[in-house]
């Protein structure tokens, strides 16, 4: 979901070579509503990012309370931390470990999922708050010094 043109084709090639290409599927343009119900009806989110600044995918999966296999760049690691699987970036075996270890393993998975709903639920948060927060951070850069 929501890979560029040129990501899937690096994806398609990348599957090729590995002999997989066939199991690829990409998704059209989902709604919102029909995107949450993916994420909240997955086994788990994974994000094999170089970069996230934001993490807002990983946001989205612990609020619908879905582990989350994800890169140790950016914001993820205080994302994920407790409610998935942090793998360093281009680490394809650990990647492969984990993905197998929320497919497989039961207990993991469940453990990991209650957590990423007790997040969600115990410190809920909106746009506004974000808002809010990003406005006080401004002003006490902004403010000039009294000369």
């Amino acid at each position: 979901m929501g890979a560029s043109p040129d990501d899937r084709a690096a994806l398609a090639r990348a599957a090729a070579r590995e002999g997989v290409g066939e199991l690829l599927a990409y998704a059209p343009y989902a709604s919102d509503e029909r995107l949450a119900a993916l994420v909240a009806g997955a086994r788990a989110v994974v994000l094999p990012t170089l970069s996230d600044a934001a993490g807002l995918a990983a946001i989205e999966a612990t609020a619908a309370g879905v582990p989350v296999i994800a890169s140790t760049v950016g914001a993820l690691p205080e994302i994920v931390s407790g409610v998935g699987i942090l793998v360093e970036p281009r680490d394809v075996a650990r990647l492969a470990a984990a993905v197998a270890t929320a497919w497989s393993d039961d207990a993991v998975h469940d453990r990991l999922a209650a957590a990423a709903r007790a997040r969600s639920l115990k410190s809920p948060r909106t746009w506004r708050d974000v808002a809010r927060e990003t406005r006080a951070v401004y002003g006490s850069v902004a403010r000039v010094p009294e000369a």
